[in-house]
């Protein structure tokens, strides 16, 4: 009995090994597409000058920037004061 197990089991392993054989020789090479340039690299850029700006102007620390269209979204800690726990401003700018 469990050489016929075995025997099943040696089989479906053979059969599964022998398809996936056959359809990775007959799959054909995989086309590779080249890497699309990154487009977004001069805007982060910029809106990032544009965020150290308006953090220095509003007298805050610049924590987050990111770009949305034509815009970028600016978020300013601003420190404590009176007492008061830092509060997050966040702004929307044009890139320019």
């Amino acid at each position: 009995m469990n050489r016929i197990a075995h025997l099943r089991r040696t089989f479906a392993i053979a059969a599964c090994s022998f398809a996936f054989v056959t359809v990775a020789a007959t799959a054909g090479p995989v086309p590779v597409q080249p890497a699309a340039p990154d487009l977004l690299v001069p805007a982060q850029a910029d809106c990032y000058a544009v965020g150290e700006r308006v953090a220095e102007q509003m007298g805050g620390k610049l924590a987050n920037v990111s770009a949305s269209g034509s815009n970028c979204v600016v978020t300013v800690v601003i420190p404590a004061k009176d007492g008061q726990p830092p509060r997050r401003e966040r702004v929307v700018v044009p890139a320019n």
